[in-house]
């Protein structure tokens, strides 16, 4: 019998063709990888973790810790006790002082410390009714300090 023969060019077309199929499926692929890596690069970056306010809360649910922005952009951060009361606040504003307030446990102003926006710092002391009992600051005409009774009469001040 005979066999049928097989071209040879029939084997080596069947290959080319085959080559064909998987260099453009590689193309293909190579293409689409470079516009992907165009487009990323000309795409805008963005924002990793821009928010107005973060926030920490305790494992009972409370909120010990905040980092915000006021109405008018100055940031403020608050670290609470765990009634919601503020303890500690340090902020900015938008005239350029700084400030650290220290409050008791019920939340009222005890410490005052600020500093002016041109750089004159500032401390006050507050009684528990809310008055200010001893302040020191030093300004342009230098250094002063008061000392105030319960009544906020001046019981002593320098100049």
């Amino acid at each position: 019998m005979n066999a049928p023969q097989l071209d040879p060019t029939d084997d080596t077309l069947a290959w080319l063709e085959r080559r064909v199929r998987w260099l453009t499926a590689l193309a293909t692929f190579l293409a689409i990888a470079v516009v992907a890596l165009v487009a990323w690069q000309l795409a805008p970056p963005a924002e990793v973790g821009a928010t107005r306010r973060f926030a920490l809360w305790d494992a009972s649910g409370h909120r010990r810790a905040e980092l915000a922005l006021r109405a008018d952009g100055s940031p403020v951060l608050r670290l609470q006790n765990e009634n919601g009361r503020s303890g500690i606040v340090m902020s900015l504003d938008t005239e350029g002082s700084a400030r650290i307030h220290l409050n008791d446990a019920n939340g009222a102003a005890r410490l005052d410390l600020v500093l002016d926006p041109r750089g004159w710092p500032r401390l006050a002391l507050t009684a528990p009714r809310g008055r200010t009992a001893v302040k020191f600051g030093v300004g342009e005409q230098g250094p002063a300090a008061s000392l105030r009774d319960s009544g906020a009469t001046v019981l002593w001040s320098a100049p």
